[in-house]
């Protein structure tokens, strides 16, 4: 066992060496860490046992003179440097301690590669961050316990550190929670460019504290990748599925910045550890091909038996970050008791079979039916009654309370719900978060507390709170862009162009008038003795994807919905680009389904059941269940895309692959993404579908190597079991790429499992 001390510990680079150290060695470490720092460097999180071998000290290097520092240091075999800026000119007296101390083993905070620039005038500069850095070093490697052999060093430089998570617009892969991406490039985007992930590098250095043969006196040089900014952008936009463009910056900028730093284009303001024009000279040397090291002065192969980070292994670990992302922000999602919101809700709804009319008698079929036709079974569980259901002419005038319709609901809805519980089922109701419901009834702004006491003193399990008949002094100051043609106007590819007063970049929709009125419903929910599932219906405004989480289980993205195929697919098309928000406790609502209704045919049924199944939707069925066909029964009742959606472990819903009929991130109502593809821990496999939005019979076909859950092990020549799971079928070993006719507007529904 080895005693290493660790100096700035606190910052990226010392902080992964850190954890190489705890997690892949038994040596002890010292870590030494400015005095404001003490109580973060203490609070990472490790093990009992790796907090043994962890000691803090705080100490301010600039100011501890040698003989405390000496004093520190005794017992220290090696002393590792990751400081940076101001704390390099203490990096000599650290040295000259240790040589005190006995320390035998010398790492200078290296880390990077050096930079000479190359002006317009043909002459080479250095950028006064690596100038500081390179005189601190240089004053290591000729220190006179280097000099006389008592003490060896060890310099080890890198590529480009890409996993910077603090350099969000350099480095904005490490955001993977965000919609699209912009990837900012100097020069030339073709230019190959050496990059270094943290990890490597710290687990590299730890390497060559454990074979000091072949690391002594030596200037070591790891890299990670090898790779283009272009290729970089091809493999986020393969595994992020979003959005990502370039922003190409002509070389010239460099110059121009060198010479004058105050000179950093407006959009490349980075605010962050570094200064500004250092990142400029740094990408355009990378853009003008000056960032890279020949073959000789790169050591990866001293421990051929190390793993690398390469940038597509780096990007789908970020990917899966995104699957569990809900997980680990729990403080940004309504997160109730018993589970409930966890997984979209399942059940049915009054307003597409009925509209206004509605009683108990309609209700109460309903929730037997739900049980006679093996739905409750299958996971359906709420019996949801939507507007219409109270007296219209007003509240109770003494007790403010809404009144249940009795011509409709002789025993209230307290009765009702009573009966339905009795069932084993959940029972749902409605309002608005405006003075009036959408049909004119009363509803719950001003009123919150009130109706919230009387939704749980009757039983209600759900509520579903819409977003009509709202006061003037309750509307916006700002339109958000909801590209949804229930609102007469065109969008083309998903903008509105024609919104007469956008909110500026910075404004924080979670403040609107429309969050408050929703988050006003969600705290007197929360503040009475009843869990009930808060379901909002506000169409899409007030950006409220940014804020529904934090305020609802589900929430509305779209107008609403009607039996007719050109506003379903409509539907999907804007929902597909909203699956990032979707995940445990958060569920994108793209509204009820209208399977069963109007002239739909079975396979426009099909396709429409399975595309709100694989995005994770509330699946509210919306049809009258005593004459529903068995045919639209059996689709409702579709166990491999129910146990899909209901999967306790994996909460991301599938995301489009491919659009198929149109470029990728086409925005097109008549057209959406045909391609979809999505893990699951229930179904042994990979769930893909295969959709023809087109209004003729066409193939399809699934390539495995396009499919991102399959395409590391989908090599040329691979196969897949494959089942259909429409029929059940078990379609055998299928090699490379499966091709199949459908009709038009059906969709296939595969589970590709197990190699063959």
């Amino acid at each position: 066992m080895t005693r290493i001390a660790l100096l700035g510990s606190t910052g990226q680079v010392g902080h992964s060496i850190l954890m190489a150290l705890l997690t892949t060695t038994s040596h002890e470490v010292v870590q030494l860490v400015r005095p404001a720092s003490e109580s973060k460097a203490k609070s990472i999180n490790i093990s009992a046992e790796q907090k043994q071998r962890l000691r803090t000290v705080p100490v301010d290097l600039l100011v501890a003179d040698t003989d405390e520092l000496a004093s520190t240091l005794n017992g220290v075999e090696v002393v590792v440097s990751a400081v940076n800026g101001k704390a390099l000119s203490a990096q000599e007296k650290v040295q000259t301690a240790a040589e005190k101390a006995g320390v035998r083993r010398f790492y200078p905070s290296e880390y990077g590669m050096h930079h000479v620039y190359t002006g317009e005038d043909g002459y080479g500069y250095v950028h006064p961050a690596w100038s500081l850095k390179s005189k601190a070093n240089g004053k290591v490697l000729r220190h006179p316990a280097v000099v006389s052999g008592k003490m060896t060093y060890t310099l080890i430089g890198c590529g480009d550190l890409y996993n910077q998570d603090r350099e969000a617009l350099w480095c904005p892969w490490t955001q993977p929670d965000l919609l699209s991406y912009t990837i900012h490039i100097l020069g030339n985007p073709d230019t190959k460019v050496d990059f270094t992930h943290m990890g490597d590098l710290a687990n590299f250095l730890v390497k060559t504290i454990d074979h000091p043969e072949v690391s002594e006196n030596k200037e070591l040089n790891f890299v990670s990748d090898h790779i283009s900014y272009n290729e970089i952008v091809a493999l986020w936009e393969k595994y992020s599925r979003r959005k990502v463009e370039k922003s190409i910056v002509p070389i010239q900028v460099m110059h121009r910045v060198f010479q004058n730093k105050e000179d950093v284009p407006e959009h490349l303001n980075a605010k962050s550890v570094f200064s500004d024009d250092f990142w400029i000279v740094v990408k355009g040397m990378q853009g003008s091909g000056g960032f890279w090291r020949p073959p000789g002065q790169v050591h990866n192969d001293l421990f051929p038996d190390m793993k690398t980070m390469t940038f597509e292994r780096t990007m789908q670990r970020y990917i899966s970050l995104v699957v569990s992302l809900s997980l680990l922000s729990g403080a940004d999602a309504l997160v109730r008791p018993d589970g409930v919101g966890r997984l979209p809700a399942l059940g049915w709804n009054s307003w597409n079979a009925f509209a206004c009319d509605v009683d108990a008698s309609k209700i109460l079929t309903a929730a037997e039916e739900t049980i006679n036709l093996g739905l409750k079974d299958a996971g359906y569980e709420y019996i949801n009654i939507d507007d219409c259901w109270s007296v219209k002419t007003g509240r109770d005038p003494n007790t403010k309370r809404i009144i249940p319709d009795t011509a409709k609901f002789p025993d209230g809805i307290a009765g009702v719900a009573s009966k339905i519980h009795d069932m084993g089922l959940k029972v749902g109701i409605y309002s608005s978060a405006g003075t009036e419901t959408c049909a004119g009834y009363p509803a719950s702004l001003g009123y919150e507390k009130i109706d919230a006491e009387s939704f749980a003193e009757w039983g209600i399990d759900y509520l579903k709170y819409d977003n009509c008949g709202v006061p003037t002094n309750w509307t916006d100051m700002y339109t958000h862009c909801v590209p949804d043609n229930t609102n007469g106007a065109n969008f083309p590819n998903g903008t509105c162009p024609d919104i007469s007063n956008p909110a500026p970049a910075e404004y924080d929709w979670s403040s609107s008038k429309t969050a408050q009125r929703y988050d006003a419903m969600r705290d007197a929910l929360l503040g009475v003795n009843r869990t009930i599932l808060y379901s909002l219906c506000d169409w899409g405004q007030a950006d409220v994807n940014t804020w529904g989480n934090a305020t609802g289980n589900s929430w509305r993205t779209t107008g609403d919905i009607t039996p007719d195929w050109s506003r379903i697919v409509e539907i999907a098309n804007e929902n597909s680009f909203l699956m990032n928000y979707a995940d445990f406790w958060g569920h994108p609502d793209p509204d009820m389904l209208e399977v069963g209704n109007g002239n739909l045919t079975l396979e426009e049924n099909r396709a429409h059941f399975a595309l709100w199944a694989a995005m994770k939707s509330p699946l509210i069925i919306g049809t009258p269940l005593d004459s529903i066909k068995e045919e639209h029964l059996a689709i409702l009742k579709n166990k491999p895309l129910l146990s899909f959606h209901q999967d306790p472990v994996i909460g991301r819903p599938a995301y489009p692959y491919k659009w198929g009929y149109n470029p990728d991130w086409t925005f097109d109502p008549a057209h959406p993404a045909e391609y979809w593809s999505g893990p699951s821990s229930t179904l042994g496999g990979t769930l893909v579908l295969m959709f023809n939005s087109e209004d003729s019979a066409k193939s399809r076909t699934a390539v495995w190597s396009e499919i991102p859950e399959l395409r590391d092990s989908a090599e040329k020549g691979s196969g897949y079991l494959v089942t259909d799971i429409w029929t059940g079928e078990d379609l055998g070993c299928v090699k490379d790429q499966y091709n199949v006719e459908l009709q038009s507007h059906d969709i296939a529904a595969l589970v590709v499992g197990e190699s063959c």
